[in-house]
């Protein structure tokens, strides 16, 4: 069925909705992943960055270096700065096989966040963590997708916005009710 969905800077756009309804699909749709076999997309952000349901870092690669794939080449990158600023400071040279499954996700979304995206398309990124992490990282993203309230310094400030998938409505709830920033579209049936 036909969807159309508006995501201005500094916005965050949660879908909700059943297994298989097709949030995935919408996400890497949006991220290019896949191609639309009909109908029309348009998308205006030049810099997507995906944040997939399972961390896929590179086995072979430090944590650091995993972070660091995100940076698209920007050498003033610093991976250190988004370890730290997920809760992971200490852990640079450490190799995946090494991580907690929430350790992994906070990986991830450090190498989201450090190429500056223009949106974060994220795929039940939290489903590892430990309810207080969850809310941890919850924050973190909120502080760099609002125009308002994120650190002045912040590359990402009122630039990103956030599209992000669950099957679960109280989770999203937590991240897209607290400012009016955020919304949350139901797709597919709730059960």
């Amino acid at each position: 069925e036909a969807i159309a969905l508006e995501l201005p800077p500094g916005r965050i756009l949660a879908l909700v909705g059943p297994s298989g309804c097709g949030k995935t699909t919408l996400l890497h749709l949006c991220a290019g992943l896949l191609t639309l076999q009909t109908g029309l997309l348009h998308n205006g952000f030049v810099s997507p960055a995906v944040m997939f349901q399972q961390p896929r870092l590179l086995p072979w690669k430090s944590v650091s270096q995993n972070v660091e794939l995100g940076a698209r080449g920007n050498r003033s990158a610093k991976p250190d700065e988004w370890l730290e600023r997920v809760g992971l400071h200490g852990v640079s040279d450490t190799l995946p096989h090494r991580l907690s499954g929430g350790m992994a996700q906070r990986v991830a979304l450090a190498r989201a966040l450090i190429g500056q995206p223009q949106v974060l398309l994220l795929d039940e990124p939290f489903g590892a963590l430990d309810a207080l992490t969850k809310m941890q990282m919850q924050d973190l993203l909120a502080e760099t997708t609002q125009a308002v309230g994120a650190a002045a310094d912040d590359p990402l400030r009122g630039r990103t916005g956030e599209v992000a998938a669950a099957h679960r409505l109280e989770g999203q709830q937590a991240a897209a009710g607290r400012d009016g920033q955020r919304q949350v579209v139901v797709v597919g049936p709730l059960i």
